[in-house]
């Protein structure tokens, strides 16, 4: 009588983070000149891109650098996770964001 062994293989997922850096100056070099307005827009767009990118990548986790400054542009990068309905948590030093997808 033959048994029929059969080895099952599982795949590991390997760990991949990629860190996502808004600060303006490392995004636009004539900034001084914007606007308050149009600088959260370009990095609400740079975050808005980048996280597609990731969810369409082999990407588990996600480092947002949003910095400390008032909070506002870190409220808007927590809701655009929202409404992924990704789970995050705030760095402890609050000028970050971690995500995982």
């Amino acid at each position: 009588e033959k048994r029929k062994i059969t080895k099952t293989k599982t795949k590991t997922k390997t760990k991949t983070k990629l860190k996502i850096d808004l600060h303006i100056e490392l995004l636009k070099s004539n900034f001084e000149y914007m606007h308050n307005s149009e600088i959260i827009r370009i990095q609400l767009d740079e975050c808005h891109r980048r996280v597609q990118q990731a969810l369409n990548s082999k990407v588990t986790q996600l480092e947002i650098v949003h910095g400390i400054g008032e909070g506002v542009l870190r409220a808007e990068v927590h809701s655009i996770l929202r409404s992924y309905q990704l789970r995050f948590y705030i760095s402890k030093d609050g000028g970050s964001t971690e995500v995982f997808l």
